[in-house]
C-alpha cells in the first residue's frame, strides 16, 4: 500500500485550522497500531531507533506473559516521556485509571482525579484555568483503542510480514491488537495547528507504528461557551446529512464501510426505530398523546423555519429530518455509532431551555492520518461547518442550506452507501462554506484516493512504518 505520510513535509502555518471570523473549541483523536516483536525474533529494523515493543525478559520485568495491557503501557510510557521532554503536557490514561480502580463513590473518584491532575499540572507547568474549567482538559491523553485492528490480508501477505501486530492471549485463546490513541487537549481552532504539528512530530519520531484502515481521525467540536445546545446540534446534523456526499468524497471512500463512520442517515433511522418501540411500550393516554402531538408540531414548525422544504429527494431523508427535529432531548437523540456522533456533555441547562443539557459533536468520517497538513485541513473544514450551524439566525441558516441544496445535484456513487447522497464540484462547495482557498488541497487528496488499490487486488499488510517527520 502506498504511504502518503511522507517524511519530508512542510510544517503547517500557525493558523492552518482557523476559519476567518470564527472560533470554537476542538479536540482531535489520532488512532494507530504499534507492532510487536515476539521472543526469539530479531529486530527487523535495527537501524530504526524508535521504540518498538519487544517481548523479552527485560521488557516483561518479571511478568509471566506479555499482555496487551502491559505492551500498551510500555509504548505509552515511552511516548509520555518523549512528550514531556518536548514540553507537551501529557498523561497516560491507564495510570489515571489505576488511581481510582478500586473506588466506588463518585465524589471520591472526582476528588482523586482532581488531585492527580493538579499534581501533574504543577509538575508539567500547566497553569490552572482561571475560568474554572477542568485542568485535565489541558493534557494530551495517551490511551489504548480496541477498535484499531490489523488489516485483513491473504496468506502470502502474512508470510512476508516482518512484525507481528497482535499479542497471543493464552488464557483467552485469541490475539489482541496493540491499538493506541492519542487525544489532544481542548484547543481553540484558531490556535490548534502548532499544538497538532508538535504532537505529531513527537509521535512519529518516538514510536514505530502504522495507521491501518480501521483507524480514524476524530474531531470534537464545541462552542467557546463550553458546549452545544440542542438547536445547534439539530442544525449541524441536518447540514452534515445534506453534505455527506461531499464529505465522503473528501475522506477516503472506504470509510463508509466502517461501523464507526456510517452515514448519519443510518443513525437517524435507528433513532426513529427506538422512538417507535418506546411509543408502543409506554401506552400513553389520549391526553398525553395530544400533548405529544402538539409538541411535535411545534418542533416541526421550528424545522421549517430553518430548512428549505422539500430537500433534494433521497430515500428516507425527510423522515430522518423530521425524526431529528422532533427530538426533545438527549434520551431521544442517541447518535453514537455513525460518522457524526452526538454526546451529552453534562446536565447544565441553557437559558433558552432550562430542561436541556449541552452536547458535544464528534466528526468521525475521516480516515486515520498522522499527516499535519491533512489533519489541520480536516479540522478547519469541520470548524467551517460548525460555523454555519452555530452562528446566524434561522433565516441565514435556511438561506445557506438552500444554496447548498441547489449545489448538491449529482448523485454520489459509492457501493458502500446504503442511502442516496449528493455531491458537487469541490471548488463550488468550498466557496459556499467559506473555504475557497482549500479547494485545490481537497481536489488533490480526492484524486489521490482514487488510485489506492482495493484489498482484493493487492497486499495491504502495513509493512511500511510511518516515517518520522523531517522539518
Amino acid at each position: 500500500m502506498p504511504s502518503f505520510h511522507k517524511p519530508m513535509a512542510s510544517r503547517p502555518a500557525s493558523n492552518a485550522c482557523a476559519v476567518d471570523g470564527f472560533d470554537c473549541f476542538i479536540g482531535v483523536e489520532f488512532e494507530y497500531l504499534v507492532p510487536y516483536i515476539p521472543p526469539g525474533r530479531a529486530d527487523p529494523d535495527p537501524v530504526d531507533k524508535r521504540y518498538v515493543v519487544i517481548d523479552d525478559i527485560e521488557s516483561r520485568n518479571g511478568e509471566g506473559e506479555m499482555t496487551r495491557e502491559f505492551a500498551a503501557a510500555l509504548a505509552n510510557t515511552r511516548l509520555h516521556r518523549e512528550f514531556r521532554e518536548a514540553g507537551l503536557p501529557a498523561v497516560v490514561d491507564s495510570i489515571v485509571n489505576s488511581k481510582i480502580k478500586e473506588m466506588e463513590d463518585d465524589d471520591e473518584i472526582e476528588a482523586r482525579r482532581n488531585r492527580y491532575f493538579a499534581k501533574q499540572a504543577a509538575e508539567q507547568g500547566v497553569p490552572i484555568p482561571r475560568d474554572g474549567s477542568a485542568v485535565e482538559h489541558r493534557f494530551w491523553r495517551l490511551n489504548t483503542d480496541l477498535s484499531v485492528k490489523h488489516d485483513k490480508n491473504n496468506t502470502d501477505c502474512m508470510g512476508r510480514e516482518r512484525y507481528l501486530w497482535a499479542l497471543p492471549h493464552k488464557s483467552m485463546g485469541f490475539d489482541e491488537k496493540l491499538g493506541l490513541e492519542l487525544a489532544s487537549p481542548v484547543l481553540r481552532a484558531s490556535e490548534a495547528a502548532d499544538a497538532i504539528s508538535a504532537a505529531l512530530h513527537t509521535l512519529r519520531r518516538s514510536l514505530r507504528f502504522v495507521v491501518p484502515r480501521s483507524a480514524g481521525l476524530h474531531v470534537h467540536l464545541s462552542s467557546l461557551e463550553g458546549g452545544v445546545d440542542l438547536l445547534t446540534v439539530k442544525k449541524m446534523v441536518s447540514l452534515v446529512l445534506l453534505c455527506e456526499g461531499v464529505i465522503y468524497t473528501m475522506a477516503n471512500p472506504w470509510r463508509l464501510k466502517s461501523k464507526f463512520s456510517a452515514s448519519v442517515m443510518s443513525a437517524l433511522v435507528t433513532v426513529q426505530e427506538d422512538r417507535e418501540t418506546r411509543s408502543r411500550t409506554l401506552g400513553e393516554t389520549g391526553r398525553e398523546l395530544a400533548v405529544m402531538e402538539a409538541d411535535r408540531n411545534s418542533r416541526l414548525e421550528t424545522m421549517h423555519e430553518h430548512l428549505p422544504w422539500p430537500l433534494r429527494p433521497s430515500e428516507k431523508r425527510h423522515d430522518a429530518l423530521e425524526t431529528l427535529w422532533t427530538c426533545a432531548g438527549h434520551d431521544e437523540l442517541r447518535m453514537l455509532h455513525s460518522g457524526m456522533a452526538v454526546k451529552r456533555k453534562a446536565d447544565r441547562p441553557t437559558e433558552e431551555d432550562p430542561d436541556a443539557g449541552l452536547y458535544t459533536i464528534e466528526m468521525r468520517q475521516f480516515e486515520g492520518t498522522v499527516d499535519p497538513d491533512t489533519t489541520c485541513a480536516w479540522v478547519r473544514f469541520c470548524a467551517a461547518l460548525f460555523r454555519i450551524a452555530s452562528t446566524g439566525d434561522a433565516a441565514s441558516y435556511k438561506a445557506k442550506m438552500t444554496e447548498l441544496n441547489n449545489l448538491l445535484s449529482h448523485r454520489y456513487d459509492n457501493p458502500a452507501s446504503a442511502f442516496t447522497m449528493y455531491t458537487c464540484k469541490l471548488e463550488a462547495f468550498m466557496q459556499a462554506i467559506g473555504l475557497a482557498d482549500a479547494a485545490q488541497f481537497w481536489r488533490r487528496k480526492s484524486d489521490r484516493d482514487k488510485v489506492i488499490p482495493t484489498l482484493s487486488q493487492t497486499c495491504m499488510t502495513p509493512t511500511r512504518l510511518i516515517p518520522p517527520l523531517i522539518w
